[in-house]
């Protein structure tokens, strides 16, 4: 009777699914495949290496920066080279740090200028709204808005709001 030793360690496992950016979930659930009768085992971090199903999720995690390990070890206990997956978590909103509103002429034109910073998953977005209601700006609470003054429509004044949005859309 004959056997064969299998020293050849199988390919990376291949992830599927799962964050790969911004994220504002704490949760995260990572899909990965490989090779037919391996197992695989899974990281987070610099943490331990464990068995792990596939899908598998972490959580919850801090916000921050993130990496996931993968790897698969194949029957005859050869493990593969690992493959990772980074993302952040963000749940924080970014901050409006001055906007200012300025008229030019007597045309009803005017200049915006707003400045945003968020220390997460970074500055995505400025937007701009003639139509937000007080009760809306106080319900919306992933991104709030704020009124910074009124403009002069159609010789209306009306409310002038802004926000700033993050890459994670908070």
């Amino acid at each position: 009777a004959g056997w064969v030793v299998d020293t050849q360690p199988p390919d990376a496992p291949t992830v599927t699914g799962g964050p790969s950016g911004p994220s504002r979930s704490a949760e995260a659930r990572f899909e990965f495949s490989g090779e037919d009768q391996a197992r695989f085992e899974c990281r987070l971090n610099a943490g331990p290496w464990l068995l792990c199903p596939t899908p598998v999720s972490f959580g919850p995690v801090a916000e921050g920066r993130h990496e996931a390990w993968f790897r698969q070890v194949d029957p005859a206990g050869n493990r593969s080279a690992a493959t990772s997956r980074t993302w952040v978590m963000d749940s924080t909103p970014p901050a409006v740090r001055s906007a200012d509103l300025s008229r030019i002429g007597r045309r009803g034109r005017y200049v915006l200028s707003v400045r945003a910073s968020d220390a997460g998953s970074g500055p995505g977005r400025i937007e701009v709204s003639f139509s937000v209601s007080r009760r809306n700006a106080r319900v919306d609470r992933v991104v709030p808005w704020q009124q910074i003054g009124r403009v002069s429509i159609s010789g209306r004044k009306a409310p002038l709001w802004v926000r700033a949005v993050d890459r994670a859309g908070n």
